[in-house]
């Protein structure tokens, strides 16, 4: 009878053992699937912000076009309206831009608003010159890819190794 029990016990631990090592081999499976989707969220985060800064830039120097156009149809009350909006624009964005030189140029562009502002409310065709030289120098957006591919492309390099990580069904 107590040879039965051993016996009892030591099929039990025998059948607990490969439990056990299948149960650390998903736990450390799972967790390099989640260090590489961590990884993974940091980086889209990163892009995601640096797209985000391209697309405020690219509507800032939207602005600036229909802006000058307002001043070069000598529309000066539409121009001044639209050149409040504008800085009022450029200097809720500067805080939330991280690139240095597109920070730089916001600021550069900040420091003449009184000049424009000034040109504007008297009427000055000068402003127009002014606004153009601007938006010259003004820091460009480079082309974007769509979205609908980005994000598509990003699942799938998600996707694959919380796939690999699963176990099988038995």
């Amino acid at each position: 009878m107590r040879q039965n029990i051993i016996l009892f016990f030591l099929g039990v631990l025998l059948g607990l053992v490969p439990m056990y090592v299948e149960n650390q081999r998903i736990k450390q499976t799972y967790k390099e699937s989640r260090e590489a989707l961590e990884s993974e969220t940091a980086r889209v985060q990163s892009e995601f912000k640096e797209i985000n800064e391209k697309f405020r830039v690219a509507l800032l120097r939207d602005q600036l076009s229909s802006l000058i156009l307002e001043a070069e149809d000598d529309n000066f009350g539409s121009a001044r309206l639209q050149s409040t909006n504008f800085f009022n624009h450029v200097r809720d964005t500067l805080p939330a831009t991280e690139t240095p030189a597109v920070r730089e140029a916001l600021r550069k562009l900040l420091d003449r608003r009184d000049d424009i502002t000034a040109a504007l409310v008297s009427n000055d065709s000068r402003a127009a010159a002014e606004l153009r030289e601007i938006h010259e120098g003004f820091p460009r957006a480079t082309t974007l890819t769509a979205p609908d591919r980005q994000a598509e492309s990003i699942s799938q390099q998600v996707q694959a190794p919380v796939t690999e990580a699963l176990p099988s069904p038995r």
